[in-house]
Parts: structure tokens; C-alpha cells; sequence
């Protein structure tokens, strides 16, 4: 329902929250169509830094456990053991 709406689902949790208990601030200002999709895009683009970090983070360990195990002669070739 949440998506269908263009808002985050813990949003509307909250609304739906704040609704049951009667603290639902009938004075909020209204949100324009442009402000809903602004703040969706907003969530998209923090989501996706947060998974980008997380594969970075992937890459690195992956990258130094490699060269971990790689012989001598592979990582230094111009050095002689």
C-alpha cells in the first residue's frame, strides 16, 4: 500500500500509529506530489549508498585476501627471493 502511495512503509506505519492513538496532526501542512517523490528518492538514494559501502567494503576484503595468498614473485615480479 505504502509503495502504491509513493511513501516509505515505515511512514505510513507511523501514520497509521499516530491515527489509532488520536495524535494525528490534523494542522500538517500538505505535501505536494513533487515533495512526496523528492522524499522517495531521497530513501532510494540513501538505501543505495548504504549498499554501495557494503560492496566496497566486499571488494576491499576480497582484494586483500587475494593478494594474501598470491606467491611473492606475483605481487613484487621485479624483486628476487
Amino acid at each position: 500500500m505504502a509503495e502504491q502511495l509513493g511513501l516509505i512503509a515505515q511512514t505510513l506505519r507511523n501514520w497509521v500509529k499516530a491515527a489509532e492513538r488520536g495524535r494525528l496532526n490534523h494542522k500538517a501542512r500538505k505535501v505536494s506530489e513533487e515533495q512526496m517523490e523528492l522524499s522517495r528518492l531521497r530513501a532510494e538514494n540513501a538505501g543505495l549508498k548504504m549498499e554501495n559501502e557494503i560492496l566496497k567494503k566486499r571488494r576491499r576484503t576480497l582484494q586483500c585476501s587475494s593478494i594474501s595468498s598470491m606467491p611473492f614473485n606475483v605481487i613484487h615480479p621485479e624483486r628476487k627471493l
